[in-house]
């Protein structure tokens, strides 16, 4: 057996804090011994507005840290992620049955993943383009907004869902 605990919290955690699921909540077991693991929060579609409203307050914020800044955290998301890599490997294998060893690869991935986008931040550059007499165009690279992505369950930390809902387990 490992060392390590599922995580505590089950509810949904956006805006800085945990919210209870409008949707209420599910059980779920392992695929890979019908072990009960507990419950999960099952979001509505009002938890999905209120979490978008609070990624755009988030963001108002977050387009406002230079790209150094930016660079800053995306590395020490990284760092916190290589430093847990057995533990969320543990849990993602627990929860969607695949072998703890290649969920390892997949948490070695999403730290190669955001170390590159850390060293694409300062490599972001507009461009002028002269268009005639007296013309030129320019480009800017900047934060447009909020995204919002449904990801696979079977290999969720590279594919964003690591970042997020680890941190939250780990303030």
């Amino acid at each position: 057996m490992n060392q390590f605990r599922l995580p505590g919290h089950r509810d949904l955690f956006y805006g800085g804090q945990w919210h209870q699921a409008a949707g209420g909540s599910a059980e779920t077991v392992s695929p890979s011994t019908g072990q009960a693991l507990g419950t999960y929060a099952v979001a509505g579609p009002g938890d999905v507005d209120r979490a978008v409203a609070a990624a755009r307050a988030g963001f108002a914020e977050w387009r406002q840290v230079a790209p150094l800044g930016r660079a800053g955290v995306l590395r020490e998301m990284a760092r916190r992620l290589a430093a847990h890599r057995e533990e969320l490997a543990w849990t993602d294998a627990i929860d969607g049955g695949s072998p703890v060893r290649e969920l390892v690869k997949d948490v070695d991935t999403a730290v190669a993943q955001l170390g590159f986008f850390a060293g694409l931040v300062t490599e972001m550059k507009g461009a002028s383009v002269p268009m005639g007499p007296g013309v030129v165009n320019f480009s800017v690279r900047e934060p447009l907004g909020v995204v919002v992505r449904i990801i696979p369950f079977n290999h969720p930390t590279t594919s964003g869902r690591c970042c997020s809902s680890w941190a939250a387990r780990t303030r």
